[in-house]
């Protein structure tokens, strides 16, 4: 049986400044090819996620807080996309996760949620260069900690890159 990943949808506008909410295709290919299922989790408030300013959404309603456990109750994991900044829905998709013991991965912004979640972060000023030209190119190298499940998987204690950030978490 595939293992169901819910991605919440991020936010962004057309050409013509009409907002719309996307999944990356690169994203839903990696899970397809992994043998997963996709399952997109829509936002679910009534607010342009592009115009709000994070500190001015609106608290999260009973009933679009029901929502969101009843999605997450379809996902065997969750997987935060990186993307321009991440919200309360996007929040409490999180603590939902973690209270249901829900697996979490984040990518870019979504390991920054993640980070802040219960840490500070920091700017880090450094030599490592967090800034290439394209995506694809590897920039430099991580530590991944061996009691960690991301080595059990890759059997690495040291991997090369691509970041575009330059955050430190506590």
């Amino acid at each position: 049986m595939k293992a169901i990943i819910g991605i919440p949808l991020r936010y962004d506008t057309l050409k013509d400044d009409r907002p719309i909410t996307f999944l990356s295709e690169t994203l839903r290919r990696t899970i397809q090819k992994a043998n997963g299922f996709v399952f997109p989790i829509a936002p679910v408030q009534d607010v342009n996620y592009i115009e709000t300013k994070t500190i001015d959404f609106p608290p999260l309603t009973k009933k679009e807080k029901t929502i969101i456990k009843e999605n997450l109750k379809l996902c065997d994991g969750l997987l935060f996309p990186g993307g321009r900044k991440f919200t309360p829905y996007d929040r409490y998709l999180l603590e939902c996760a973690i209270k249901m013991k829900i697996p979490v991965l984040g990518i870019c912004l979504g390991m920054q949620m993640m980070g802040c979640y219960q840490s500070e972060i920091d700017i880090v000023e450094n030599t490592t260069n967090h800034f290439q030209d394209n995506d694809n190119e590897l920039t430099h190298e991580v530590i991944i900690a061996k009691d960690s499940k991301l080595f059990q998987i890759l059997q690495k204690e040291k991997i090369r890159v691509n970041s575009f950030h330059r955050r430190h978490i506590n």
